[in-house]
């Protein structure tokens, strides 16, 4: 899938060189996203959950450490 094309999503992140990211978490259904452009993609996400959803599919976009943290409660 090419986001890269999809105009409201390029916009809504902000800088169109970032989007290839969420092309690689919907093309490999990833659970995570591991991001410290907290200026671009970590504002995506819902705030209490931490969650972003394109086409269905829900993956957390979470800072490094917030990544080690939430290895460390499961």
């Amino acid at each position: 899938m090419k986001f890269e094309n999809d105009v409201s999503l390029v916009k809504e992140v902000g800088h169109e060189d970032d989007v290839k990211f969420l092309d690689v978490v919907y093309s490999s259904k990833a659970r995570y996203l591991v991001s410290m452009n907290t200026k671009h993609l970590i504002k995506l996400r819902d705030p209490k959950t931490l969650k972003f959803s394109l086409k269905r599919h829900w993956f957390y976009i979470l800072k490094d450490s917030e990544f080690l943290e939430h290895l460390r409660e499961k």
